[in-house]
């Protein structure tokens, strides 16, 4: 295991997973404190006015995702299967 820290290519994927996950937790963070801080200052039915918009708008661009290579995968496999 420590000849596996003396590689070099070892510690830069170490190096740069280290900063994707402190970015990770610097955003929940960051998140969090924004959550508080809205929380704080909107009164409970504006915060909960807010909170259901938020969830509509989530759950509406969960059902309306496009994903064109399904359309590709789905209508170019019995064309491609024929020849």
């Amino acid at each position: 295991m420590k000849g596996w820290f003396k590689d070099d290519l070892f510690r830069v994927v170490l190096k740069n997973a280290g900063k994707l996950g402190s970015t990770k937790l610097i955003g929940a963070v960051m998140g969090l404190v924004a959550l508080v801080v809205t929380g704080r200052t909107l009164r409970p039915h504006d915060f909960g006015v807010l909170t259901l918009i938020a969830s509509y708008i989530e759950t509406i661009a969960a059902i309306g995702q496009f994903q064109s290579w399904q359309i590709v995968l789905h209508y170019a496999a019995v064309p491609w299967q024929k020849g």
